[in-house]
């Protein structure tokens, strides 16, 4: 049975910087951030409203799991509960992905490491995917169009693009303030549940 030799935090550390690096180049600014309502979502965030809208995206994080340290494939698994409304998020011009750092031991991790991209889009029961370290599919536990990729970069941000929608300031964090409310109460996750990272994306070009 593979186990993790991460936590989802530890992974953010890595997929936050190489995401909003991916962004950058389509984007004149990306902000990643971890919604809490009284924080993201207080009078004053609201008070530091920009001059143009804003695009989110909504992104759990994954953990690579191996059954030894350097192995030339991992693990990843998309738990039934990541599908978990991800239609109603969708309906709000928030898609929501997955990734993965491309690593088989906490020795590999650093800002260089490479990572696979996922999106999700519908009710899934939970699929399994072993991935090479270069992010080829070598066996997945089934076929499902709840899930597409690896994403090359490109086809990353093409989704992107299309798919999330263009906000007002107060609206945008509405949303965000709706989503934590959800999460929090265990209404899609439960006790101990998965809790996704954002980032806030203005003037695509």
């Amino acid at each position: 049975m593979p186990k993790s030799f991460i936590s989802e935090h530890s992974a953010e550390y890595i997929l936050v910087p190489k995401l909003v690096s991916i962004l950058e180049q389509h984007f004149s600014k990306v902000i990643p951030i971890y919604f809490w309502t009284t924080r993201e979502g207080s009078l004053i965030a609201r008070a530091c409203q920009p001059p143009q809208n804003v695009k989110i995206i909504r992104v759990f994080a994954r953990r690579p799991k191996i059954n030894i340290p350097n192995q030339k494939s991992i693990e990843v698994k998309f738990n039934q509960s990541l599908f978990a409304h991800t239609e109603f998020v969708t309906s709000l011009g928030i898609p929501t992905f997955a990734g993965v750092p491309l690593a088989s031991s906490i020795l590999d991790l650093s800002s260089n490491t490479e990572c696979a991209w996922f999106e999700l889009t519908k009710p899934e029961e939970g699929i399994i995917y072993e991935l090479s370290l270069t992010a080829e599919i070598i066996q997945q536990s089934s076929i499902s169009s709840a899930i597409e990729g690896p994403l090359t970069e490109l086809l990353l941000i093409d989704k992107i693009v299309g798919k999330a929608h263009l906000m007002e300031w107060y609206k945008a964090l509405d949303n965000l303030k709706l989503l934590r409310s959800l999460v929090g109460s265990g209404f899609w996750f439960g006790n101990g549940g998965y809790r996704p990272f954002y980032i806030l994306l203005f003037d695509n070009v």
